[in-house]
C-alpha cells in the first residue's frame, strides 16, 4: 500500500467516523477504532504537530463529510 492509498482510506474513515457521529451514538469499540485512527495521524503522521493536524483535517476530512452529508440528504430527500 502506497502512501497516498493509506492517506485516502484513513482519510475516508474519519469522515465516515465523523458523519455517523453526527447521527448515532457510536459503538465503543467503532469510537475507539475512529480515535486510533485520528490519534495515529495527529501524532505519528503529523508528529504531534497539532496545527498541521487540523489544517490536513479541514482540507481532507471535511469536505469528505460535507460530501457524505450531500449523499445521505439526495437519498432521503431531506
Amino acid at each position: 500500500m502506497t502512501e497516498i492509498d493509506m492517506l485516502a482510506q484513513f482519510t475516508m474513515a474519519l469522515a465516515k467516523c465523523e458523519w455517523m457521529s453526527l447521527y448515532i451514538q457510536l459503538p465503543e469499540q467503532v469510537q475507539a477504532e475512529c480515535m486510533n485512527i485520528q490519534n495515529y495521524m495527529e501524532k505519528d503522521y503529523f508528529d504531534g504537530n497539532y496545527q498541521h493536524f487540523i489544517t490536513w483535517w479541514d482540507k481532507t476530512v471535511v469536505p469528505m463529510v460535507e460530501i457524505l452529508q450531500k449523499q445521505y440528504e439526495g437519498d432521503t430527500g431531506v
